[in-house]
């Protein structure tokens, strides 16, 4: 699930740490404005939420759009491995992605050291096909 709020994903973070050995993958929301609800920018998040234990860092529910490779750039610093969830929109009224410009706008992502790509609202089978075939990554019979 998504975290706008950093101190209550580093709190959850620490707790499944404690509780488990399973990996925890960290999403923090980050807004217009480049930081989550309580105002932690992507590398400051990163630095908090690797001190919390997690294995691995990204970006959850995030739009689209010239801030996110450097959001995605500040979560790099904490030496974790990256993950990235993207929306596609909200509702169909709201101007969603088609599953071929989400593709588009996505495929590049994938050389800059994200080892995950996916999605979150208004995301669909179709959108994830479709970043499949853009990256290659697709079995043959995808169209």
């Amino acid at each position: 699930e998504h975290f706008t709020r950093l101190e209550e994903l580093a709190r959850v973070t620490a707790l499944v740490k404690n509780l488990s050995d399973a990996p925890v993958l960290a999403l923090p929301v980050f807004g217009g404005s480049g930081a989550t609800g309580d105002g932690f920018p992507p590398l400051e998040a990163a630095l908090r939420l690797a001190d919390a234990g997690a294995d691995s860092l990204g970006a959850g529910c995030a739009m689209i759009g010239e801030a996110l490779p450097g959001w995605m750039e500040g979560l790099s610093h904490a030496g974790l491995p990256l993950a990235l969830f993207a929306r596609a929109g909200d509702a169909p009224q709201s101007g969603n992605l088609t599953p071929e410009e989400f593709a588009a706008h996505l495929a590049p992502l994938s050389g800059t050291g994200i080892s995950i790509l996916g999605g979150c609202c208004g995301v669909t089978p179709g959108h994830i096909r479709a970043l499949a075939v853009e990256l290659g990554k697709g079995p043959d019979h995808i169209r």
